[in-house]
């Protein structure tokens, strides 16, 4: 986009935060498994969607640290939507 001057957009179309009951880690402590999923759309500077998918990071139900969460589990969804757009990059230039 001449606008912006980027090659590559990346939308984030959904945030869950799901609690897993079922895999109880301990029942005493309430000890469960969280997910934090965000599905991403990668669009060209032309409006093509080149990827569309969704990142996932597991974490313990007692860490409700918003710094925590915010500095340990989402720098992993980055990477992994980073992965993702670098991969389609290395695609596009062969």
């Amino acid at each position: 986009s001449g606008r912006y001057g980027v090659d590559y957009f990346i939308f984030l179309n959904q945030f869950e935060l799901k609690t897993n009951y079922e895999t109880c880690l301990d029942r005493a402590s309430h000890n469960f498994q969280r997910e934090v999923l965000v599905h991403y759309s990668i669009y060209d500077r032309h409006g093509n969607q080149l990827k569309g998918s969704v990142v996932s990071v597991l974490f313990g139900s007692n860490d409700n640290r918003l710094d925590l969460i915010i500095g340990e589990y989402l720098p992993q969804i980055t990477a992994g939507i980073q992965r993702e757009l670098l991969g389609q990059v290395l695609k596009d230039n062969d």
